[in-house]
């Protein structure tokens, strides 16, 4: 039998609902008590009072319907009444007031009607509160389902997942136990597990809880094997409370594998995991209690990381001896070491660990301790490791004898201490060019000027300022150097100090030997008086002595005015072809002018091209022919041939080869035609005697029929034109020529010179790499390797058109 709560004294009758089979009414005299009756809950079947409700004595209850009472009157009709704990979700309601959603809520949850409760809740929206309200009365009575919904309007996803674990749990114990558990009735949960058919979660509970004290009074009855593991948690939880006695007897008791729970004999299979953890935490305890020896061998036999965690310990406790020794034997030498050197001043004992410490700041240390002691060269090398650089120097200077080695310390890490101690140092020894050398590095430029002039060093005070003084200090020194007669030093210092007019006006004074130094005056200063100054030098104006015309190209190049600058290279180029015959420095000359050009993305002028491409023909014979290419040499000599009167310092020659190769690549025809103009009476008799009858022999028996030259496709049309012209009839573009033959690019056999960029035929420029090496245009040697084919040289087609309209368009212009 269950007691109902506050039941009245003046009781007169008990009615069910005959809706609601667990809730029922207690007719007093005065009022109306409601009642729940719940038939599962986490303590078992309950009864618990809603609440109580005001009723006329005279009228007698008939009966309940949900909430509703009907009552017989005096006067013999029947009147209806809503209970209190009904009036927001009677059926029937007689209050005034507006429904109050949360009150019916509420009243459904005291009614126990958990589903309608629920139904109220979400109705509401989010409502933290109500939520958890839900929660805890629907665990109260275990109802699983409905509590996961609370759980999850409550946003507490933990709990959703921890009663879903539930919902096929069929034991009635262990479900209230596990409701208990939720809602943290920690007693009644561990007696409900203990009733039900898993009793060890009751010692899971108290282990997650880390209670460890109960967890090992039920391990003993439910589960032995877990006393070892319990154990060493309870060790570790005491230790942190700073209870190293108990700490030490659980972390023993950790480590037994055979002993005697609830009366049986028990076994334990323990993990080597297991033992050195026991282990460790009974060095840290005996370390802690003052049994620093019992625990520094227990700590050694528990391997490195113990060690240090033991000796971390030790050094907190100032036992600095055992600590050193710890963190050594656990392989933190740099540890080690610092007490070694620091606190227990063991210099000796530090030694060895040295090698395996990297920390500067520790060397430096050792070095001071070294240093102290008198041992000089030891301290040098432990400042040298400890990156210390100004100490090793002050020591191989004061003490060590050895300026040397310290000057090319200062040299490398250009300290400014050092170099104040070497200056000094050099100074008091006589040496004052190496004073000189680090007064400046120490950014003493007054002093080390001072010292300069007093021993007429200037040369090397000059030579050590470098790039590094100011303005003030190269005019000083060039006023200097202006006294000395030394007017070439003068001017490059007051090229370094800005001064552009007076540097100009002294490189010219001193002639043809410092023009080069001028034009990079004015390239430096963009000064058109100063420009127009060197010019007028350049032209003879001031010695009717025309300089060399390769000056004025170095002067528009360093101006900036490359388009000038091309239109000279480009006359240099023909003197040097027609007057000198020097084909390679022309070459060279056009080569660098065009990739300066092409590298500032300037247009390169037609006629610079036009003129590298015929003497890159030209030179491209020797490499052809050494290839047995008699063919592509014969088409570069008759391009060659076409403008002979740009080599007229070797025309016979080169008309002499024309005809040779032609016969050689069968082109007999053109072979004639060419020998034929060398028996005109102004060259027949240049030619070499070696060729002569053979020349003669070609004109007196001519051969005039020779084969169609071969055709390929224009790169950016496709119509196909003779291999060696480079102007397309159709699309009037002016094609690439493949450096490695001189013939005309095609796109489906395209690559690029690494070095230079410039385009050839691929299969044609692999095979001349793999023969010679070099690239006939930069002449830098190429790795057959870094030769790759272009799929699409639609980007290098589309950029040298572009270049050539510029060209042409400013040419209009």
């Amino acid at each position: 039998l269950l007691e109902a709560p506050k039941f009245p004294k003046d009781a007169q009758k008990v009615l069910w609902d005959l809706m609601d089979r667990t809730t029922f009414m207690v007719a007093s005299v005065t009022e109306l008590h409601t009642y729940v009756y719940s038939p599962m809950t986490m303590t078992g079947p309950a009864i618990k009072k809603v609440c109580a409700s005001e009723r006329h004595s005279t009228d007698s209850p008939i009966v309940l319907i949900n909430g509703t009472v009907s009552c017989q009157t005096a006067g013999g009709s029947v009147s209806t009444l809503v209970l209190d704990s009904h009036s927001q979700i009677a059926d029937e309601r007689d209050d005034p007031r507006p429904i109050n959603p949360p009150q019916q809520f509420r009243q459904a949850l005291a009614l126990g009607r958990l589903e309608e409760a629920a139904q109220y809740c979400e109705a509401q929206g989010p409502d933290q509160a109500m939520a958890a309200e839900l929660l805890k009365r629907s665990m109260e009575m275990l109802d699983v389902q409905v509590a996961m919904r609370a759980a999850t309007m409550a946003g507490d996803v933990g709990m959703t997942i921890a009663l879903g674990k539930l919902v096929s749990v069929e034991d009635k114990n262990l479900l209230a136990g596990s409701m208990a558990m939720f809602v943290g009735d920690y007693s009644l949960a561990q007696d409900l597990l203990l009733s039900s058919s898993r009793p060890v979660a009751a010692l899971e509970m108290r282990a997650d809880l880390m209670q460890w004290e109960p967890a090992i009074r039920l391990a003993e009855t439910l589960d032995p094997q877990r006393i070892p593991a319990s154990c060493l948690q309870y060790a570790d939880q005491l230790q942190a409370l700073s209870e190293y006695e108990s700490a030490l007897e659980r972390y023993q008791q950790a480590m037994q594998s055979h002993f005697t729970a609830s009366g049986r004999e028990v076994q334990v299979n323990l993990s080597t995991e297991h033992v050195n953890l026991c282990k460790a935490g009974m060095a840290r305890m005996y370390i802690k209690m003052g049994n620093t020896t019992k625990g520094f061998q227990i700590a050694v036999e528990c391997g490195d990381a113990v060690c240090i965690e033991c000796a971390t310990i030790m050094e907190s406790m100032k036992q600095y001896a055992d600590a050193a020794l710890l963190y050594e034997k656990g392989k933190n030498y740099e540890k080690a070491a610092t007490l070694y050197i620091t606190k227990l001043k063991d210099i000796k004992a530090a030694t060895p660990l040295l090698a395996k410490v990297s920390t500067p700041k520790l060397h430096v240390k050792f070095a001071e301790a070294k240093e102290k002691q008198g041992q000089y060269r030891e301290a040098a090398e432990a400042y040298e490791r400890g990156k210390d650089h100004n100490s090793v120097v002050r020591l191989y200077l004061q003490h060590l004898n050895e300026p040397q080695k310290a000057c090319s310390i200062v040299r490398t890490t250009r300290s400014v201490e050092g170099a104040a101690d070497i200056a000094k140092f050099c100074e008091g020894q006589g040496d004052f060019r190496t004073a000189i050398e680090f007064l400046i590095v120490a950014k003493e430029n007054q002093k080390a000027a001072e010292l300069a002039q007093a021993h007429d060093l200037m040369d090397s005070y000059a030579h050590f300022m470098h790039n590094d003084g100011t303005p003030q200090e190269y005019v000083a020194m060039a006023q200097y150097y202006e006294t000395k007669q030394q007017p070439e030093k003068a001017a490059e210092f007051y090229e370094r100090a800005g001064k552009y007019p007076q540097a100009l006006k002294l490189f010219l004074s001193v002639g043809d030997r410092c023009v080069e130094k001028a034009i990079e005056v004015v390239g430096l200063a963009r000064n058109e008086v100063l420009t127009n100054t060197l010019v007028d030098y350049l032209m003879g104006e001031h010695d009717s002595a025309p300089k060399d015309p390769k000056f004025i190209y170095k002067l528009y190049t360093a101006l900036g005015n490359y388009r000038q600058a091309a239109r000279t290279a480009v006359l240099i180029a023909r003197q040097e072809m027609q007057e000198l015959g020097n084909y390679k420095v022309a070459h060279k000359m056009l080569y660098d002018m065009y990739r300066d050009l092409d590298s500032g993305n300037i247009p390169v002028p037609r006629e610079l091209e036009e003129t590298l491409m015929l003497l890159h023909s030209y030179i491209l014979v020797k490499v052809l022919v050494k290839q047995g290419d008699h063919e592509a040499a014969a088409r570069m000599l008759i391009r060659a041939a076409k403008n002979i009167s740009k080599f007229p310092k070797h025309l016979v020659p080169i008309l002499t080869s024309t005809v040779i190769e032609c016969q050689r690549a069968n082109l007999k025809k053109t072979s004639f035609e060419y020998a034929s103009m060398l028996m005109r009476p102004e060259y027949r008799p240049q030619i070499a005697e070696a060729y002569k009858k053979k020349i003669e022999s070609i004109v007196r028996k001519p051969t005039k029929q020779e084969d169609d030259e071969p055709v390929t496709p224009c790169p950016y049309c496709a119509m196909k034109s003779p291999c060696s012209t480079l102007d397309c009839p159709q699309c009037k573009n002016h094609v690439p020529y493949c450096i490695a033959t001189g013939l005309r690019m095609v796109a489906n056999d395209w690559t690029h010179c690494p070095s230079c960029h410039f385009p050839a035929l691929f299969s044609k420029f692999k095979a001349l790499i793999d023969s010679e090496g070099s690239c006939p245009m930069c002449e830098e040697q190429i790795q057959a390797a870094s030769i790759h084919k272009v799929e699409n040289p639609e980007e290098y087609l589309n950029r040298a058109a572009k270049r050539l309209e510029t060209d042409d368009d400013e040419k209009k212009g």
